[in-house]
C-alpha cells in the first residue's frame, strides 16, 4: 500500500475512527500497529498523513493530519482523460478499471456498442458491479500511490458518449483502419485540458458507429497499429500512449 483511501466521512485532520472494511485492511490485512503512520488520501487529490493512536476491537483511531503533496504522487500531465470502454466479457473490464486507473485516467465510462458480447445488466446485478469496479479502482490508488480515485458509471449506449465540445477539447476514437488523418502527437500538440478516448470491443466499430462518432460526435479517428489487439490491451495502450505525449509537451514545455 503506497496511499490509502480514507471513507469520505474521515477525509479531514484530527482523530478519526476507522471501523469496517477499513479497519479489516488497516489493522488485519496490513497489521497496522500504534504508531504506525502512512499516507493517505481523500481519493479527491489531497493527501494526509495518517498515525494510529488506539487500537479497539473492531475499529481503530488515527490521527489525520495535512500533508503537502508529494511530487512523486502527482501525474506529470494535467490532462484530464475520460476513457470509453465498451463493455467486455468476463473479467475483462475490472482488468481495464485497474490497469488504467494505476495509470492516471480521470474517468471510466463504460458503453455498449454493436458487437458487445457483454451481457448489460440491470438493477441490483448493476450495483453490485458498479460496487465491485469502483473497488477495485479505490485498490488501484492504494497500489500505485495516486490522490485521486476515478470516477466510474454507469454504462450507456454508443449514442450517449459526450460530443466533443466546450467540455471536451480533444476526442480521440482508437480504431483498427487506418483512417487517421494527422498523427498522436498532432492531435494533443495544443495540450488539451480535457481529452476523451473511446475503445471498441473485441470486434471493434462498425462502419456506421465510426460515421456517428467521428462525423456527428466530433471524434478523431487513431489507428492502433498493424496488429489485432485485445480490447484490455488496447486501452491501456491507448491511454499510455496519450499520457506519454502530453508529459512530454508539459516537460518541453517548462524548459
Amino acid at each position: 500500500m503506497r496511499t490509502f483511501v480514507l471513507p469520505p466521512q474521515c477525509a479531514a485532520a484530527g482523530r478519526q475512527t476507522l471501523d469496517g472494511r477499513s479497519y479489516h485492511y488497516l489493522c488485519r490485512v496490513r497489521r497496522c500497529s500504534v504508531g504506525d503512520a502512512f499516507d493517505a488520501t481523500d481519493g479527491r487529490g489531497t493527501p494526509y498523513r495518517c498515525t494510529v493512536v488506539e487500537l479497539r476491537r473492531n475499529s481503530c483511531v488515527v490521527q489525520v493530519s495535512h500533508a503537502p503533496r508529494n511530487p512523486v504522487h502527482v501525474l506529470p500531465a494535467s490532462t484530464r482523460i475520460t476513457l470509453y470502454q465498451a463493455l467486455a466479457k468476463g473479467r475483462k473490464l475490472e482488468q481495464i478499471i485497474r490497469q488504467t486507473t494505476e495509470a492516471g485516467v480521470a474517468c471510466i465510462v463504460p458503453f455498449s456498442s454493436r458487437f458487445c458480447v457483454a451481457e448489460v445488466v440491470q438493477g441490483q446485478r448493476l450495483r453490485s458491479r458498479l460496487a465491485r469496479w469502483r473497488t477495485i479502482a479505490r485498490e488501484a490508488v492504494q497500489q500505485s500511490g495516486r490522490l485521486e480515485v476515478p470516477e466510474i458509471t454507469e454504462p450507456v449506449s454508443l449514442e450517449q458518449i459526450a460530443a466533443v465540445d466546450g467540455t471536451t477539447e480533444l476526442g480521440l476514437l482508437f480504431v483498427q483502419q487506418p483512417l487517421a488523418q494527422h498523427s498522436l502527437h498532432e492531435y494533443l500538440r495544443p495540450n488539451p485540458s480535457r481529452v476523451a478516448i473511446v475503445i471498441g470491443a473485441e470486434g471493434g466499430f462498425s462502419g456506421d458507429e465510426v460515421d456517428y462518432l467521428c462525423g456527428q460526435r466530433g471524434y478523431q479517428p487513431v489507428c492502433l497499429g498493424p496488429t489485432v489487439l485485445r480490447t484490455e490491451t488496447a486501452a491501456l495502450y491507448a491511454l499510455a500512449a496519450v499520457q506519454t505525449i502530453l508529459m512530454e509537451i508539459e516537460a518541453w514545455s517548462g524548459n
